[in-house]
């Protein structure tokens, strides 16, 4: 994270942690602050589940000042949980949608107050200017088995369509994105730690890494970053024979896919057309926790079937920004 802060030193840079950031460990916030202090931006941070203190049951501040509260450490280590600042043309926001019961129980929900505060801070932003809203639970993700959606959703979006927005959130260890409404884009992120620590991939097969989002006046453009790797690895590629339930085919997995792609293969250099969609569970991550299917099934799954007597299959995957990315293997 650190080199990618380093290589963008010519823009204004500012990071944003989307919750969980300590595993209910609430001696773990001192040294996450000095961790984050050091890549060399600017970072900003939301709750997760992950975040209050288990020892009590409130989730704010009680009558009594004495008095310990589920919010209590994030607050000291970062401030309140709902706020937002401006940036160029954009207005970021970071908003809490766990509300917390205590002893690790919680639904993905947007409180009345915190829709409240939300409609107060917007009545201020012009309508039809960019809005980041970043929150922990998403809020349109339709994998299967995925879940984790904030429950009244609706509420949200209502409030956010006068405006240009893009949503980013995480909770899922699930890579996804959707449009819930057409002024609206959800940037569902593969997770940093993957699936939990598990090993390299998210639970989609996406790998672990995070999102690198450059704006430009009215122009928003993103590249999701996979840690240790090239900005140029935007997705894998099996050989026939890897993925156990498509043995047949070669499959590529396009972790930041969405509508506006085009993903073509050729065979021996010869255009074949595009590759066929499909949702299954991704096979590096049946591989990462040693063959148990889980049923989290991916929708960023392509794949094309190459001739008996193939040579090589490339893959040639342009994005919506028209950045176009190449794998080729030889069979």
């Amino acid at each position: 994270l650190k080199q990618t802060a380093d290589s963008l030193k010519n823009f204004e840079i500012v990071g944003m942690g989307l919750g969980d950031l300590v595993w209910d460990a609430m001696n773990l916030y001192a040294p996450y602050r000095q961790a984050v202090s050091n890549l060399g931006m600017t970072m900003f941070q939301l709750m997760g589940n992950h975040d209050f203190n288990l020892l009590y049951k409130s989730i704010t501040q009680t009558d009594h000042p004495a008095d310990g509260y589920g919010e209590q450490n994030y607050y000291q280590s970062f401030g309140p949980a709902n706020y937002s600042f401006n940036i160029g043309k954009v207005h970021v926001i970071a908003m809490k949608d766990i509300d917390y019961d205590g002893n690790k129980k919680y639904t993905e929900r947007f409180t009345p107050e915190d829709l409240d505060w939300l409609r107060k801070d917007l009545s201020y932003v012009p309508k039809g200017n960019i809005v980041f809203l970043n929150v922990h639970a998403p809020v349109a993700n339709n994998t299967v088995a995925a879940g984790g959606n904030a429950r009244n959703a609706n509420a949200l979006f209502q409030l956010l369509r006068p405006y240009q927005v893009h949503i980013f959130s995480g909770h899922t260890h699930f890579y996804e994105n959707q449009l819930p409404a057409p002024t609206i884009y959800e940037h569902n992120i593969g997770a940093a730690c993957g699936a939990w620590w598990a090993g390299h991939v998210n639970r989609c097969g996406a790998p672990n890494g995070y999102l690198v989002v450059q704006v430009k006046g009215d122009d928003v453009k993103w590249r999701y970053k996979a840690t240790g790797c090239s900005p140029d690895y935007q997705f894998r590629l099996y050989q026939p024979g890897e993925f156990e339930s498509q043995k047949d085919y070669v499959v590529a997995n396009i972790w930041d896919w969405d509508w506006t792609y085009t993903v073509n293969w050729y065979e021996d250099g010869v255009l074949k057309g595009a590759m066929q969609a499909f949702d299954d569970e991704d096979q590096d991550y049946i591989n990462m926790v040693k063959g148990k299917k889980t049923g989290y099934r991916t929708r960023h799954l392509f794949r094309a079937q190459p001739s008996k007597d193939a040579k090589s299959v490339k893959v040639v995957v342009k994005n919506r920004f028209g950045e176009i990315f190449t794998e080729e293997i030889k069979l």
